[in-house]
């Protein structure tokens, strides 16, 4: 959400990793407050939720605005 404090401090954290792991991450930012739909289908109940997909598959979560450290961690556990 655009007025979500964590979610603004987690974004340039995001952009970081989708630099540095564009050849095995895609990073897609869905704004919860309009997109009723796909919190729904994730069931996100708070913001920021991170929903780690591997071929459309859910593998894991993070919930709120997490270190650099721990979405690095989750991604290079994901084989």
């Amino acid at each position: 959400s655009d007025s979500c404090i964590p979610c603004k401090k987690i974004a340039p954290v995001l952009s970081k990793l989708e630099s540095e792991y564009a050849d095995r991450l895609k990073i897609v930012k869905v704004n919860a407050a309009f997109d009723d739909e796909l919190v729904e289908k994730y069931g996100v109940e708070a913001t920021p939720t991170l929903v780690l997909l591997n071929k459309g598959t859910e593998v894991s979560r993070l919930k709120g605005a997490v270190s650099k450290d721990e979405i690095v961690s989750l991604v290079d556990s994901i084989k």
